[in-house]
């Protein structure tokens, strides 16, 4: 064991994930109907890429409040 414990700083992921803005890209997303490369061939399990982006950005970003005060979350 180390004498000096580290510390992990908590990920975006574990204290605030904005939901609401997820749901309302990934259902956006999935409402275009032409005009989009995406309409080209429509996938039969086809995954919303706003959601996934969302969940590996908020894996990836550390918690910005960090135990250290400032923007509240909610």
């Amino acid at each position: 064991m180390t004498p000096h414990p580290v510390h992990r700083r908590k990920k975006l992921i574990e204290v605030a994930i904005p939901l609401e803005a997820i749901n309302a890209a990934s259902a956006r997303e999935k409402s275009i109907r032409h005009g989009h490369p995406s309409t080209l061939h429509l996938w039969w399990a086809r995954r919303p890429l706003a959601a996934a982006r969302a969940v590996i950005f908020c894996q990836m970003v550390d918690d910005p409040l960090g135990g250290s005060g400032g923007i509240p979350h909610g």
